[in-house]
Formats: C-alpha cells, structure tokens, sequence
C-alpha cells in the first residue's frame, strides 16, 4: 500500500532509556466526551500553517509494531497493535479508544501490570530525526524504543508445491499484447499490487470497479486495511480464458501474497482475482471497456492457516 516531531534532543534522550518499570500511582479513570477532545486538541494546535499540519501529522496506527530500547533487545520486543500492548515485562494494555493528538496518538487503555486492571491513558508520539516511538504515562516508565525490523526476506512456496501458484510450464509469449486481452487483465493485476508495494494505495485502490467502490471500502479505508503490514507482495500466476456474461468480461487470474506483519508474522495467502470489463458495445467508454478489478479471494496458504485458540 506515511507529524509534529518531538526535539531531537528529547528524541535521543528517550531512545536511550532501559524497558525497566517503575512504580506510578495510576491516574483516577475520567469521562472523555467527543467534543470536548476535539475542542481540547484544536486549542493545543500549534500555530502553524494548516498545509504544515496536515504533512506533519503521523500516520494512524504509526505506533504498531515491535519495539525495542536498541536491536539487542529485538529478541524479547514490546509488542503493539491497534488494540493492545505487551512489554517484555509482562505489562498488557488493551486500548479502549485511540484518539489523534498534535503530538502523536492518546490511548486510554486498561493495564494490568502487578496488581488489578487500572485506567491508564498512554501517549504515544514518533522522533523522526532519532526514528524513535516515546511512550509516556504508562504503568512503567517513560520509555524511549526504536522499532525492530525483520531483515530476514518473506519466501513464497514455489509453484507447484503446496501454498504456490499453478505449475504452469507453458512458455511465456513474449509477443505484444493488448490491454483488452486476457495478459492485458494479468498486467493490471500486477500494476495493482506494485502500487500496494510502493504505498501508493489510492492509486491501487482506483484500480477496482465504480473507481474503486468495487472494493467495498472508502479509499481511506483501503490505505488503512495496509497499515499492520511491513511488506506486502504479491506473484501473479497465467490468466485464464475471457467468459462473457450480460454485456461484461470475465477472466480469472491466480494470486500469491506473502509478506509480514509489524508484529513480525509472516502472510501467506493464496487464491484468485476476477477482473471485468465491459464488452466492446457502442456507447461504451473507454474506461468501462479497460479491466479493473471486481473480486480477490485469496485464502491462508496450506500450512499458513492460522492456529486455533
């Protein structure tokens, strides 16, 4: 299918603070009502350009991931989703709400460290210029993280084997194609998960039907659907034959996705997309006559399938 920074100076600071806890009184649980937050933050705003603002703010959700206070300690991370958050040192928060701050994000959480769940409301804001996460007012102290990449490339299976794409040992034509035909539907599959790669979701997400509806969710909500992947790629496997059904085009295409999550799990999964396009009748325009996606169902690749609980 990405902020008003804290200093450098505060940034580097927090980086090189230890994941120990320390003991804190717990903050009384308080009513927060919409408006009043949205009134609250606007008044904290800082007094520069909107267009700043706007390129400034941090992406939703730029706080998930693992973490740690240096990569030594990337074997043991704190671990953090849209809805929780785990320490290695057995601290778990789970977030009631998530808000948007000049800063950063503002999660009033429920956490359960050494004794009974108690209200706590963390803030969470991003160091560019030290690439490091502060979390403050937790149930441990203030701490400072740089996020713990996995170097190690996400293979997919190999065609023909179980979780890969057809074994389809059918030389590739290399003659020119036309972006009507069935290679031409292929072509527009690739182009859209390339976009997705390179995070260029809108534009991927104008590649369904009805400019994009076809997806089922608003462009915003496509980019979000992105937001817990570190890496997402896909293989494209041999298009099927064009089926023609009330006036539309139909053509199949096998598709691979694999990559990982910022919690470190890697995704495999495996299934088919559908494009259409409308048949060349008079009338027609040439965007309607163009493929474009109407379905993807892709499923965990055999041996990806999640565990149950």
């Amino acid at each position: 299918m990405e902020h008003p920074y804290l200093t450098t100076r505060l940034s580097l600071a927090c980086a090189l603070l230890l994941l120990a806890g320390c003991a804190r009184e717990p903050e009384q649980p308080r009513q927060v009502d919409t408006a009043d937050a949205t009134s609250s933050a606007v008044a904290e705003a800082p007094t520069e350009p909107q267009e700043a603002r706007a390129e400034n703010q941090p992406p939703d959700a730029f706080y998930t991931g693992r973490w740690s206070a240096d990569a030594a300690h990337c074997s043991d991370p704190w671990v953090i989703t849209e809805k929780d958050l785990h320490t290695p040192g057995e601290v778990v928060c789970q977030f009631n709400r998530v808000n948007r701050t000049p800063r950063g994000a503002e999660a009033e959480a429920t956490c359960t460290a050494e004794g009974p769940p108690q209200h706590w409301t963390l803030q969470f804001s991003y160091a560019q210029s030290a690439r490091a996460l502060l979390i403050e007012n937790g149930p441990f102290a203030d701490v400072g993280l740089v996020r713990c990449g996995n170097d190690t490339p996400v293979s997919p299976p190999a065609p023909g084997t179980p979780g890969g794409l057809p074994d389809d040992r059918t030389p590739v034509s290399e003659a020119p194609f036309s972006s009507t035909s069935a290679q031409g539907a292929a072509n527009v599959l690739q182009t859209y998960y390339g976009l997705i790669a390179a995070g260029r979701y809108d534009e991927a997400w104008r590649l369904w039907t009805q400019g994009g509806e076809g997806s089922g969710m608003t462009a915003d909500a496509f980019a979000k659907s992105f937001a817990q992947y570190e890496s997402y790629n896909a293989n494209i496997g041999a298009p099927g034959r064009i089926e023609g059904a009330a006036g539309s085009l139909y053509v199949s295409v096998p598709v691979q996705i694999y990559g990982r999550r910022k919690t470190g799990e890697e995704v495999h999964l495996l299934g088919e997309a559908t494009l259409r396009r409308v048949n060349d009748v008079p009338g027609s325009t040439p965007e309607q006559r163009s493929w474009h996606i109407f379905r993807i169902d892709v499923r965990p690749s055999p041996g990806h399938e999640p565990h149950s609980p």
